[in-house]
């Protein structure tokens, strides 16, 4: 399976977790006006890496109180197509009919993105998406508790396998159970860099991808680089943020290839990912 990597850093650490091998990167259009503005140019003109994952940014916008505008967005599409590898369908949040309208204009501009089926959409609606599409987006779950995401991804698969095999991608889904449970062709998460920002440090132990404070993982390894007031002096470049943001993406891309070795002993497999990644400062 492929998992992408979301969530704000530079565009100088863009370059840098590239050249330590992170191959996959999802970019929210919500943040191409703001902080992903230099990062979106560092993407589309400068990166060697084949393509990205474009996210319409539907939900990060409405958080903010923002739009954003179906027009421009397949404007920005059609220009740089060749280097978007998928690009998500323009949801409306809460209006699975809108979402829908939204897909129907962006097939009619002969373009061919990821529709997203959300949580508390009508079934009937899975359905037709399927029949439209074979990579389909599963949405509306970040948040939810395993209680209630559990039955409503077993709904979903239980329709899905009526039109196998379909490439499905979870967004903002990275819990191990789920990607062990379901067969997911991709996921995304931001949590390689949102829990660098909030002091975590990931490690893939024993089948197991386990987060701990970096205190804690300090106390073990020594390891300057995750330390904050340390690592300006232990790391050639960069900060505690860049050193723990570097582990985390090492765990997940170990986390990577265990769900795709699993699916693939089970009998279900998709092409081969990259799963190296330096740990040099």
């Amino acid at each position: 399976m492929r998992l992408y990597f979301a969530g704000n850093v530079t565009s100088e650490s863009e370059r840098f977790f590239v050249a330590a091998g992170l191959k996959h990167r999802l970019m929210s259009f919500a943040d191409i006006d703001s902080w992903a503005h230099n990062a979106f140019e560092y993407w589309v003109n400068e990166c060697t890496l084949p393509r990205f994952f474009l996210d319409s940014g539907a939900f990060g916008a409405l958080t903010r109180g923002a739009t954003i505008d179906l027009q421009r967005y397949c404007e920005y599409i059609t220009q740089h197509s060749e280097r978007l590898d998928p690009y998500a369908c323009l949801d409306v949040i809460g209006d699975w009919r809108g979402s829908a309208r939204n897909y129907d204009v962006m097939l009619e501009k002969g373009l061919h993105p990821v529709p997203t089926y959300h949580m508390g959409s009508p079934d009937h609606e899975l359905r037709r998406l399927l029949r439209l599409t074979d990579y389909l987006a599963l949405g509306g779950v970040v948040g939810a508790q395993e209680n209630e995401m559990r039955p409503w991804l077993d709904r979903c698969f239980r329709t899905i396998k009526d039109f196998w095999p379909k490439k499905i991608h979870v967004f903002g889904v990275m819990a191990q159970w789920t990607l062990e449970r379901y067969p997911f062709y991709s996921a995304d998460s931001s949590g390689a860099f949102v829990g660098a920002g909030m002091g975590r440090v990931s490690v893939f132990e024993q089948g197991k991808i386990i987060a701990r404070p970096w205190v804690e993982y300090a106390r073990t390894t020594y390891d300057g680089s995750v330390m904050d007031g340390v690592s300006q002096y232990a790391a050639k470049k960069g900060s505690a943020h860049r050193g723990r943001s570097l582990l985390n993406i090492q765990a997940q891309l170990q986390l990577q290839r265990h769900i795709t070795d699993v699916w693939k002993y089970r009998g279900i497999t998709w092409e081969e990912q990259p799963c190296a990644v330096s740990t040099a400062p």
